[in-house]
Parts: structure tokens; C-alpha cells; sequence
């Protein structure tokens, strides 16, 4: 489908347009009229959208992007729609006009996604490997501007974003050991990752240029855009005394991923992903890495990973930790100093190496985003229809596997170890052999896992430190790392997908999840007071609204990261699934 630039800046206008309605229809900033396909959304300001859609078992308007209409015309402006809604959206003049910006980033993200994806289809997305398939991915599905990039002009996209899916080279700087916290499961492991990312003969140079500095030191990299914006510039006082020194670029070639500061090397696949830190604002906050967890980081994936080496359940289902073996921090030591600083000035340098996927991969076995499961091309075809196709599988059939070994070891992981992991789509892998769905990876445990706040015995095996160091919640509240982090995060997207696809009603969708799941219960009888204290079919679920904090909030600098609010609770889909298709056999 080619079409004029005209054309195509209208397009990308229409569906974003569409999933803002939809997202904030969801988080009740929005309260379209009507019925059965047929919507009317009247604005305080005096347009009146109109467009068709339905309605999910989450009570979320799915709607069709070209029907959308504004007093009687065709969409064409995302911004006029923001502007239009401002008084539902609660926000003031300041607000609206930094989210015009982050609008209009998030638009030429949108082009850039559409003309790279118009090179692909549906069929080859699902053959891809997961890193080489995430720039043709769409981003964040909950949040409606996900291409913010804050902080990045034109140029710096087109080097950096993943969407314009251009490999880039690490910058390498020594710091003095003394400025460093340090993270190690194994101290040769320093030395490994930083081998992992160049030559034997680029190693050495580097190396041979450190030896003779005089003291301990440690090699890490930097993001080219972050030593050019932030580096040289709040580090001057370590460069001026020789504390920190400038390496240059060097070593293999790197591909930006979906959360842009991650990047894996596109030459040797199954070397480790490095995550640095990029001082821009992306969707809900800025990008950097907080020092916070980096001491324990590497016993912390290497205890979870014995966790699903050792428990039955886990490692019968292939269950798998994306390791995070080093760590480093580096805190600046000026703002430091001040407690109350913005979180941005405490998170510019550091990194975090990750076990790649590809690296345990064996056989036929393909790995992919969750999100890879939610991902369309340009002429509508869903890649979860063609991974489907390969299995050879029914979709219902299909479904089950899945959930058996996603769903299921998430909720074991919760109530045999009281750990819960915001799953969403970037956090875990699929690997599947030949389409059918045969086990998972995890990653990014760093500020993505907590602990319930009760003394579960198996968390002793937990080194104290470490189990000091995260967060600690009541079970009601660790329960919506499943239920928010990946039921409504993955699972409500998933399956409307397969709605419209013609592959699987959503009641059926959940009446499966909630087989799985029961299933898996009555397997294990000796938890039945854990299920108790994690009930997923309880009648409702807390609904987190992610977008309504950047209409209250703003833009505004704050010392920590801004916290999601509550909506009104929803209905629990796998009640009501249950219960509708019983109903349907009866």
C-alpha cells in the first residue's frame, strides 16, 4: 500500500488518534455514547469524534482507526485531537504544549515505523530473530505517546532510535575503582563482558591503555549520545584530575532495541546486551539506571536462576533467567550531595550486561518478544497468526501452551517464592520450536522484581542484603505484577488481536487461561494457602492508569519517578469468561 505523504502523515495521524481514544476511554479520561458498533465521543470544547468500534471483555473501545471522523470530517491531526480533549484531560496550558512536543515525536517515530515495516510482512516478522525483528515493532501499547525520545532532535533519531534500525559503536571509558559500585556474580566476569564487546586485538589496546594508568580502574561503556550530552559535561572535575578517562569508540557493532538502552550486538548475537544509561524522556520517565539495585543485581539473577534450575515445576517448563552477571554504577559527586536532586542527575553513568537469549537457544528453537506477539504490518496481517500457522496447531490448543509455560511459571514463581516480576511484553521472551510455545525467558530484574512482605521460608535463600535491598509488598499488591504487568499489559491486547483476527474469541481466551491456571492448582495442593493470598480470579482487578500521571503530573522535574493512579477496579475477564462459556455450553 504506497501512499503520498500527505496520505501517510494522515494515516499515522488516525491511529494514533484512535489509540488514544481507546487508552484513555480505558483510564476513564474519556466517556464515549453509544452502542453496538457505533461511537460518539462529544469533548468539552465542542468536537465531536465519531468512529466504530467494540468493546472487549476489559470494557476497552477497540476502534477502527480510518472510521474515525471529527465534526463530520476525516481525522488528520493528532495534536487537534490532545487540544480538543485538554479540559477531560485535565491538563493546563504548560502541560499541553510539552505534550504537543512529545506528540509530535511520537508522530515521526510513527513514519519511521510504517515505512521500515513496509519492506516486511506479517509472515516474515514472525521468522525473524528477536532482536533483528524489535525495530519493526510499534512500541509501548499502553502508553499513547511511547516515541517521546525528549531530548533528541532529528539527526540523533536517525542514529539512535530502534525504529531507524542503525547498528552504532560503544564509546569505552576507564573510571577510577574508587567512584564505581560494582555488581559481580564472579570477578572474571568484568573481564569477559568487556571482551564479549570488541576483538582480542581491541581488548588489549584498550587494555595496554589502562595498565598504564596509575591505580585500579574500571573499564565500562558509554552511550555515544550520552558521553557527547552529559558525560564530558557533568564529569569535567574526574577528567581534570584524570579520574575518568575518554577511550574512544571501539568493538562490535550494536543495534538499539525497543527501550533504547539496551543494545545487542548485532555481530556476535549470543554476546551479552549492554544496558546504559540515556538521560532523555521516553514515555514515563527518564532514561537512566538507577544505582539502587546494582550492588545486588548479579547475585539477585543468579539466585532466581538456581530458583528455576532446582524447582520441578520451573525447569520441567524450561523456565529461563536472562542473567545479569556485572553491574556498575557511578555516582556523580556533586549531585549526590543533594537529596532532593532530580532522579535524572543520579542515573547518568553505569551499565548493566544481560545474558543474551540467543545464547540458550538449541535446535529449531526461535525466541520473540511477548510484544512480537502483538505486532501487525502495515496491511493489517498479524504476526501471531503465522507463528500459529507454524505450529500446525489449532489457536485454542495453541493458547494452552502458551499460558503453560508463560502464565503458569509466573504465578509459581509468586506462591512457592513470593516473587513477583512486572511481566510486560519487553520483560519476558518466547522461545517456541517450530511455532508451538515451549518456554520462557526472563529478563531486566533490576527494579522489575519484588518480594511479598511476609517471611516466606523460601525467601532465606535469599542472601539478606539482597532481599533488604527490594521492594516488599502485601500479597493484594504483588498479585498485580501478574495481573497489571502482564494480564492487562500483554493478555488484553493479545486477545482482542486474535478477536479480530478470526482466530479465537476473547471468552475463549480466558476460559483457557483459566484452565491453565486451575490446572496448575489442583497440581499443587500444598499451596492452596499461597493461592489464597494470590487469588487471580478474584471478581475484580485494580485498574493502573498510566497516561492520566503525565496529564496531572506534567513534565516537571521530580527526586523519584512518578507513581501510576488508580481507576475504578475492573471486572475480572476470567470470571466472566468462565462463566460465559459455561453458560454457552449449557
Amino acid at each position: 500500500m504506497m501512499m503520498t505523504q500527505q496520505a501517510l502523515w494522515q494515516h499515522v495521524n488516525r491511529v494514533l488518534v484512535a489509540k488514544c481514544i481507546s487508552e484513555l476511554q480505558y483510564e476513564e479520561c474519556l466517556v464515549p455514547e453509544g452502542g453496538a458498533d457505533c461511537w460518539t465521543l462529544n469533548l468539552a470544547s465542542g468536537a465531536r469524534y465519531r468512529f466504530f468500534a467494540w468493546q472487549s471483555l476489559w470494557g476497552q473501545l477497540r476502534l477502527n482507526a480510518e472510521s474515525l471522523m471529527r465534526n463530520g470530517k476525516p481525522v488528520d491531526s493528532a495534536a487537534q485531537f490532545f487540544i480538543d480533549a485538554q479540559g477531560e484531560l485535565g491538563m493546563d496550558d504548560i502541560v499541553l504544549a510539552n505534550l504537543l512536543e512529545e506528540c509530535a515525536q511520537t508522530l515521526q517515530g510513527d513514519l519511521q515505523s510504517w515505512w521500515l515495516r513496509q519492506s516486511v510482512s506479517a509472515r516474515q516478522m514472525a521468522q525473524m530473530d528477536v532482536d533483528v525483528m524489535q525495530p519493526y515493532l510499534d512500541g509501548h501499547p499502553k502508553a499513547v505517546l511511547n516515541k517521546g525520545r525528549l531530548g533528541w532532535g532529528a539527526d540523533e533519531l536517525a542514529r539512535y532510535a530502534p525504529e531507524y534500525n542503525q547498528p552504532l559503536r560503544l564509546r569505552w571509558v576507564a573510571v577510577a575503582r574508587p567512584h564505581c559500585v560494582v555488581g559481580l556474580e564472579q570477578d572474571s566476569d568484568l573481564d569477559g563482558v568487556i571482551k564479549s564487546a570488541m576483538s582480542a586485538a581491541e581488548y588489549q589496546s584498550l587494555r595496554s591503555r589502562v595498565d598504564c594508568l596509575n591505580g585500579e580502574w574500571i573499564l565500562l561503556p558509554v552511550h555515544p549520545w550520552q558521553w557527547q550530552h552529559k558525560i564530558r559535561i557533568h564529569f569535567q572535575a574526574w577528567i581534570a584530575r584524570g579520574e575518568l578517562v575518554d577511550l574512544g569508540e571501539a568493538g562490535c557493532r550494536y543495534l538499539p532495541l525497543q527501550s533504547i538502552r539496551t543494545l545487542a550486538n548485532l555481530d556476535f548475537p549470543q554476546a551479552p546486551n549492554v544496558k546504559l544509561p540515556l538521560t532523555i524522556l521516553n514515555t514515563s520517565c527518564y532514561r537512566g539506571i538507577p544505582g539502587h539495585y546494582i550492588a545486588v543485581g548479579a547475585r539477585l539473577s543468579a539466585w532466581l536462576d538456581e530458583r528455576c534450575r532446582t524447582d520441578p515445576l520451573l525447569y520441567d517448563r524450561g523456565t529461563l533467567v536472562l542473567r545479569e552477571p556485572v553491574g556498575i554504577t557511578c555516582a556523580h559527586p556533586d549531585y549526590r550531595q543533594v537529596q532532593g536532586a532530580p532522579y535524572r542527575y543520579q542515573e547518568m553513568l553505569g551499565v548493566i550486561w544481560r545474558d543474551s537469549v540467543q545464547k540458550n537457544l538449541h535446535g529449531d528453537e526461535r525466541a520473540m518478544l511477548m510484544a512480537g506477539f502483538l505486532q501487525q504490518d502495515n496491511q493489517g496481517d498479524a504476526v501471531v497468526k503465522h507463528v500459529i500457522a507454524e505450529s500446525g496447531l489449532p489457536p485454542r490448543q495453541w493458547l494452552r501452551k502458551l499460558f503453560d509455560v508463560v502464565v503458569v511459571p509466573l504465578y509459581h514463581l509468586m506462591c512457592q517464592y513470593g516473587v513477583g516480576l512486572v511481566a510486560h511484553g519487553q520483560n519476558l521472551t518466547l522461545i517456541t520450536e517450530n511455532g508451538v510455545p515451549k518456554r520462557l525467558a526472563i529478563k531486566d530484574l533490576q527494579g522489575d522484581l519484588r518480594l511479598v512482605d511476609q517471611p516466606f521460608a523460601e525467601l532465606q535463600l535469599l542472601p539478606q542484603d539482597v532481599r533488604a535491598t527490594l521492594t516488599r509488598l502485601p500479597p493484594e499488591y504483588l498479585i498485580h505484577d501478574l495481573q497489571t504487568g502482564h494480564f492487562v499489559t500483554v493478555l488484553r491486547y493479545l486477545s482482542a488481536l486474535l478477536q479480530e483476527q478470526n482466530l479465537l474469541s476473547e471468552t475463549a481466551f480466558y476460559a483457557t487461561l483459566a484452565l491453565s491456571i486451575a490446572e496448575y492448582q489442583r497440581a499443587y495442593p500444598q499451596l492452596h494457602e499461597r493461592f489464597r493470598l494470590f487469588d487471580l480470579l478474584t471478581p475484580n482487578i485494580k485498574k493502573v492508569c498510566i497516561n492520566r500521571v503525565r496529564f496531572i503530573e506534567g513534565y516537571a522535574d521530580r527526586a523519584q519517578r512518578p507513581l501510576p493512579i488508580l481507576g475504578t477496579d475492573i471486572s475480572n475477564p476470567l470470571r466472566s469468561a468462565v462463566r460465559q462459556e459455561q453458560q454457552e455450553i449449557a
